[in-house]
């Protein structure tokens, strides 16, 4: 067998094994691909407190938030994970003496809002939540879930709420003006604080 005939064998051996230990995807579906990926999050504070979001029914919790550390994904499939560490409420005058630096939630959720269209195909927003996760004192908690994304979900932005689903005390960006209004309030609340 000359070279050639060995290298053609060989290529061929080599993809029949790479498609056959491939994940199957049906013909037709789409490929899952990330829509959000987050290694921040902003917490609630200044403006956002108590209000309501422009484009869904999320309302900014009450008193100040702040978070050490998150990281989380959300795929086309609807998987969610996100790693919080350090959500709590802030040292703040506006927060009672025993809350400042703990966390008051047994439990975290992530709520994911996005835009889709409804039956007649106008444009509406969509709000899903997961079940909550356990929550530490110190504001530590790890959510993996599944949501049912609706088609299309464009825009998708996750919030982490407590144990009203509809209160969030963290987000992820959305590229909007008022993400990053949130983002250099937070940025200058954590400089304030250290």
């Amino acid at each position: 067998m000359n070279f050639r005939v060995k290298l053609l064998i060989l290529g061929a051996a080599a993809a029949t094994s790479v498609m056959a230990f491939s994940p199957d995807v049906p013909r037709g579906s789409r490929p899952v691909r990330q829509l959000v990926r987050f290694q921040e999050l902003n917490a609630v504070y200044g403006p956002a407190l108590g209000s309501a979001c422009s484009r869904n029914e999320m309302v900014g919790a009450r008193l100040p938030w702040t978070i050490r550390e998150a990281e989380g994904t959300l795929d086309s499939a609807g998987r969610v994970h996100a790693r919080i560490r350090g959500l709590v409420l802030a040292d703040s005058p506006d927060v009672p003496d025993e809350w400042r630096g703990n966390n008051n939630q047994p439990r975290f959720r992530v709520v994911l809002v996005c835009q889709t269209k409804d039956e007649e195909g106008r444009p509406v927003s969509a709000q899903l939540a997961t079940e909550g996760f356990p929550a530490t004192e110190s504001g530590d908690c790890r959510i993996d879930a599944v949501l049912q994304l609706p088609r299309p979900c464009a825009r998708p932005v996750l919030f982490i709420t407590g144990v009203d689903d509809t209160v969030w005390l963290a987000r992820s960006s959305g590229g909007t003006p008022e993400d990053q209004a949130a983002r250099q309030l937070t940025a200058a609340a954590a400089a304030a604080d250290r």
